[in-house]
């Protein structure tokens, strides 16, 4: 058994170690890298670091493929991700949809059925919550959360307003969209009725429920995540998620977490997921990524 060690300034630890009795995967090779955007690859800042574009080049160099995959639509990407040469596609809204940065085109979609955007959609109108919908790669909401993401609990103001088409009339918006919704938020900043209602949510059939941030509850079709949209992706490109290595700070990581050969939890990560995952990565703002992926490369493929 070949044994990878990764030493870092302040802990080395064994991949294999940890690894080896639950899983059975080539260690020495890696075929892609799944990786999740706020929190993971981005800084606090929401930066992409100079070095953390590096390490995706020279994986990139090394026939290694990069995919992202994130709750956000499409149209919310960073810029600084969809101008590298080395990420080819993208997995959004919580696995819900796959697209090919090149052309920007849609190859692999699972809506919401009427029917369960109807049931969510009346829980959500019970409360007093702003409500965001995805179509077509467009984030969706409530006029009023746009205008003010602030008196919702929400400190990304800017992010909100740059990224949210605002909705006047979401009784009419989800309506006339009924059969084209990727996924449903609603945004809400009180730890007690969000538990109720996420509960309620639960009890829905057919339905996956996750949440990227502490004021978001997010909804898609069941069977939906990153992971099975990854397994979608996998399939097209011919690799093996074995051979993947994913990276994640949130709940709405979860499944690609365990489902891929390793799965990389943030050191900024919530609790649950670096109990999940194989191994914990420096801090988002410690180039967190990049430093696992330098390992990594150094190690398999004599890359720096």
């Amino acid at each position: 058994q070949h044994e990878l060690n990764i030493s870092y300034p302040s802990f080395t630890f064994s991949i294999w170690e940890k690894y080896s009795e639950v899983h059975k995967m080539n260690i020495n090779r890696i075929s892609m890298i799944a990786s999740d955007i706020d929190g993971t690859l981005l800084d606090s800042a929401g930066r992409l670091t100079e070095r953390t574009k590096r390490a995706l080049l020279s994986a990139h160099e090394a026939g290694v493929h990069t995919v992202i995959a994130t709750g956000r639509a499409f149209t919310a990407l960073p810029e600084a991700l969809l101008q590298l040469d080395s990420i080819e596609y993208v997995i959004t809204s919580n696995g819900t949809s796959i697209f090919k940065i090149s052309d920007g085109s849609r190859i692999y979609g699972k809506d919401m059925p009427e029917a369960l955007v109807a049931a969510v959609y009346d829980i959500f109108c019970q409360y007093t919550y702003p409500v965001e919908v995805f179509v077509c790669g467009q984030a969706y909401a409530t006029k009023a959360y746009c205008e003010n993401p602030a008196a919702y609990g929400n400190i990304s103001e800017n992010y909100v307003r740059l990224t949210r088409q605002p909705v006047e009339d979401m009784d009419a918006f989800i309506k006339k969209h009924k059969n084209h919704i990727e996924g449903m938020d609603i945004v809400i900043d009180h730890p007690v009725q969000k538990k109720i209602i996420r509960g309620r949510l639960e009890k829905l059939d057919d339905i996956y429920v996750t949440s990227s941030v502490e004021h978001y509850i997010e909804v898609a079709a069941g069977g939906c995540s990153k992971a099975s949209a990854l397994a979608q992706l996998s399939e097209l490109l011919g690799v093996r998620l074995s051979e993947t290595i994913a990276f994640g700070d949130a709940e709405n990581d979860l499944e690609m977490i365990l489902e891929c050969g390793i799965g990389a939890a943030m050191k900024n990560s919530c609790p649950k997921l670096i109990a999940a995952a194989d191994m914990t990565a420096p801090s988002n703002d410690d180039d967190g990524v990049a430093s696992v992926l330098e390992n990594l490369l150094k190690k398999m493929y004599n890359k720096s």
